[in-house]
């Protein structure tokens, strides 16, 4: 993993995504891409283009020296991790787009939870950029610091695309010396899915008996029941998945289950896949 995306708006969300960002490519050695977006100022249709050109660049410069000001390394680490800037008017598509003009490995979001559905648990914005983005986007939720990554798990319901996805977080987690698990709960009131299950275990052993992934099959009364015990139990770091519809998330994070308050979401960065 060599680039890291990090959008900041000033915001305190942002802020958390920041640092964590500039703490996870300290540990793995990779370079920070910092992307500020902003409104276009009001011009006259009159003015010159050389004029209009002229106030956007110094909009432009004014807001890099606020955002250079905004992410300084901490105290006695500067010159440990490269930094670049990226500012241009734009919406939240722009950050897809500048990652794939950097070719980004990753995009870190600090976020808060707003709305409902995927917008409950990432923010309108972060929910968005994962519908888009090609590549993983890591939202990290208010509150939560970079202290390694030895554990991350990868929460499966047996969708088609589960080995291609672990054998790339198996090939994130051997680069960075972590550990990576492959978990799948049963819903206690959902009839167990036996036939899925064997077909998945069967598949998941012939693709990753050299890689360092285990996988274990847990059940609980719900699903984000069992995922938030899992977590806490083998002291997970990232929680992963894939979104799509039709796909786990859309059992946790749709109707009456959001609104119960998980310790997960609120402290654990979440790490998605769109497909």
């Amino acid at each position: 993993m060599d680039k890291i995306i990090v959008p900041v708006d000033f915001s305190s969300a942002s802020s958390w995504g920041f640092y964590y960002a500039y703490d996870m490519a300290k540990s793995i050695g990779a370079d920070l891409v910092v992307v500020h977006l902003y409104w276009p100022p009001y011009v006259e249709s009159t003015y010159p283009i050389d004029m209009i050109q002229s106030i956007i660049n110094e909009k432009e410069q004014e807001v890099l020296k606020h955002l250079k000001a905004a992410t300084r390394a901490p105290l006695n680490e500067d010159g440990k991790v490269e930094i670049s800037y990226v500012v241009r008017p734009g919406s939240e598509n722009t950050i897809v787009s500048v990652a794939e003009e950097n070719e980004a490995d990753l995009i870190i979001m600090g976020t808060h939870g707003s709305g409902k559905a995927l917008d409950k648990v990432w923010g309108t914005n972060t929910a968005n950029v994962i519908q888009h983005a090609s590549c993983p986007v890591l939202a990290i939720p208010t509150g939560a610091t970079f202290e390694g990554v030895k554990n991350i798990a990868y929460a499966t319901d047996f969708d088609d695309k589960d080995n291609e996805l672990l054998f790339q977080l198996a090939l994130i987690t051997t680069a960075i010396k972590a550990n990576l698990h492959c978990i799948h709960i049963n819903p206690s009131d959902y009839p167990y899915k036996q036939k899925e299950e064997e077909a998945f275990r069967k598949s998941f052993e012939e693709n990753f008996a050299d890689l360092p992934v285990t996988y274990s099959v847990w059940s609980a009364s719900t699903i984000e029941d069992g995922l938030e015990t899992f977590c806490r139990v083998n002291k997970i770091d990232i929680l992963a998945m894939l979104t799509h519809k039709k796909t786990l998330w859309d059992k946790i994070f749709t109707g009456g289950s959001v609104t119960k308050k998980m310790t997960m979401q609120t402290n654990l960065p979440l790490l998605a896949f769109h497909k």
